[in-house]
């Protein structure tokens, strides 16, 4: 069963790029533990994740749509700060 598991995540991970996907997936891993013991906000963490796995799709795929989200978000992450900053909270 595990060796199944396995072996459809290494099928899936060569799908999708090899180990781009899976640099990708240590990247976010660590970032998270940093996140996590530095005692940031969830929103804070996933608003960073989400900025990353965004400018990942920027990068490699070089995608219209990627783009355009990328820009929302980061209009986002400004607005969260600007509260923030105000003394307001996420």
């Amino acid at each position: 069963m595990v060796l199944e598991a396995l072996n459809l995540f290494d099928v899936f991970v060569n799908q999708l790029g090899g180990s781009l996907f899976l640099g990708f997936l240590i990247v976010v891993v660590l970032m998270l533990m940093i996140l996590w013991f530095s005692r940031a906000s969830p929103t804070f963490m996933i608003v960073w994740i989400g900025l990353f796995a965004l400018c990942w799709c920027l990068v490699f795929f070089g995608a219209i749509a990627a783009s355009i989200a990328f820009a929302g978000a980061f209009f986002y992450f400004a607005i969260s700060l600007y509260k923030l900053s105000s003394g307001g909270g996420f």
